[in-house]
């Protein structure tokens, strides 16, 4: 695929794992999936299998300030692996729906700093049932610059998890996430 929104929109019933390669064009997606799905980035695009990826290798999304970043609407589990998000308008991920979500070996930096909301790099709602991971991610430099100097960041400006059945962070670092 050419871009990652045709990826999305030929999601059928046989479809379980999205492979990204590195030089991918950013885009501000709305995800909705009622089955499972893996999103991998970091691939050159000449892999028969996700093992022969690069070590260490992502897929960087940089929207420049020009643009929002993923919307994810799950009735089923999802993981994004070896994905990097910088600098979107607001949010990296907004994730509504019942399914669990995960991220894995991803970086997330500098979102939503001209915007005075909370979970810049992740907002999760997803009811009772959803189980919401981080595992091995890097969370950095994800804030609110108070141009006003009377304006007031909302608390949780890297991570904001509501109506959740569990919350799990493993191995992963949260820094200079705040107001500047």
């Amino acid at each position: 695929f050419a871009d990652i929104d045709s990826a999305i929109a030929a999601i059928d019933e046989n479809t379980r794992e999205i492979w990204l390669t590195e030089d991918i064009a950013p885009s501000s997606l709305i995800i909705a999936t009622d089955k499972p799905l893996v999103i991998r980035g970091g691939f050159s695009g000449t892999e028969n299998s996700f093992s022969e990826r690069a070590e260490n290798s992502v897929t960087t999304f940089d929207y420049a300030y020009i643009a929002p970043g993923f919307l994810v609407q799950n009735s089923a589990p999802i993981e994004f692996e070896r994905i990097t998000i910088l600098r979107a308008t607001t949010r990296a991920f907004e994730k509504t729906g019942i399914g669990d979500f995960t991220l894995s070996g991803c970086r997330i930096s500098g979102c939503g700093i001209h915007n005075v909301l909370s979970g810049r790099a992740l907002h999760a709602n997803g009811g009772q049932f959803a189980v919401v991971t981080i595992t091995n991610c890097v969370i950095e430099g994800n804030m609110t610059v108070d141009s006003n100097r009377g304006e007031r960041s909302y608390h949780g400006a890297a991570l904001m998890a509501e109506s959740c059945k569990r919350l799990i962070v493993d191995d992963s670092l949260f820094v200079s996430n705040g107001m500047q």
